[in-house]
């Protein structure tokens, strides 16, 4: 089931994903922050598609991290998603892992 979330969560998720493309040396060119429940990150299209599965599966990820500690409730994250309960922010991100990973 999806949660609704603030505009707020939706900004902090985005911020996690600019987060860890920097700490991979890249800066995004936008974050928008379109309404509660929707945002993009955008960067140069192929700039991470010389990286491997897993560094994309991490800047997916750090969305949901950022957002669950926007929340302060980042001790129930494994619990939420194993609840099937993932943030609606979140859901296009996680069908996103299971495309790289197949």
């Amino acid at each position: 089931m999806k949660n609704s979330i603030s505009i707020e969560q939706v900004a902090y998720h985005e911020a996690g994903h600019a987060l860890y493309y920097m700490m991979r040396g890249v800066v995004p060119d936008s974050i928008e922050v379109v309404d509660a429940g929707q945002g993009m990150t955008i960067t140069e299209p192929a700039i991470d598609s010389g990286w491997s599965s897993l560094t994309q599966d991490f800047i997916l990820l750090a969305g949901t991290v950022a957002e669950h500690m926007y929340a302060g409730d980042f001790a129930d994250t494994l619990s939420l998603v194993a609840d099937g309960d993932i943030p609606s922010g979140a859901w296009s991100d996680f069908g996103k892992l299971s495309e790289t990973d197949s």
